[in-house]
């Protein structure tokens, strides 16, 4: 079951103690410890990147449980899924997710972007037919962003190679 959350006002959350929580890590050398102003520089310029990974992975898998974690896509009962195995026979990754497009028009959703594994979207860049040419052109939009199935395609690493995501 889902964790229930509930409102808290400004006098209760200023009484509670809310627990300190590690979203990352940041890897420091000895050198760097003596010197403040090398560790101040550091993280200013690295802890925003490790603050939007653990991000990224919270919105794509987080299981909501207690406060601190977000319901992500792939774990949330009101999103709607498709494998890559449910078209038909002879279906491809590339023919999978055109059709996961198509149910998300359908269901009144329109699709801005479809993100995808690196090595997912290798294999779709890659698919060969039976003379050895390559079947697929690779187009981009205006602002250089590949695209697929006149959508455009944004690769993360911190999808599941397998999973992919229409919206």
């Amino acid at each position: 079951t889902r964790h229930k959350r509930t409102a808290l006002t400004r006098s209760a959350m200023a009484s509670r103690h809310w627990p300190a929580r590690s979203m990352s890590w940041m890897p420091l050398t000895r050198q760097m410890s003596s010197d403040a102003g090398q560790v101040r520089t550091y993280i200013e310029s690295r802890l925003p990147e490790y603050v939007l990974q653990a991000s990224e992975r919270q919105l794509l898998y987080g299981d909501g449980q207690l406060a601190r974690e977000l319901d992500g896509f792939f774990t949330s009962a009101d999103v709607q899924s498709y494998k890559w195995s449910q078209g038909k026979i002879g279906d491809t990754k590339y023919d999978a997710i055109r059709r996961a497009i198509t149910l998300a028009h359908v269901a009144g959703f329109p699709v801005d972007a479809v993100i995808l594994h690196p090595n997912d979207w290798e294999d779709i860049e890659t698919i060969k037919g039976n003379d050895g040419h390559y079947i697929r052109v690779q187009f981009y939009d205006n602002a250089g962003n590949p695209m697929v199935w006149r959508t455009r395609v944004v690769e993360s690493h911190h999808i599941e190679q397998g999973d992919f995501l229409v919206g």
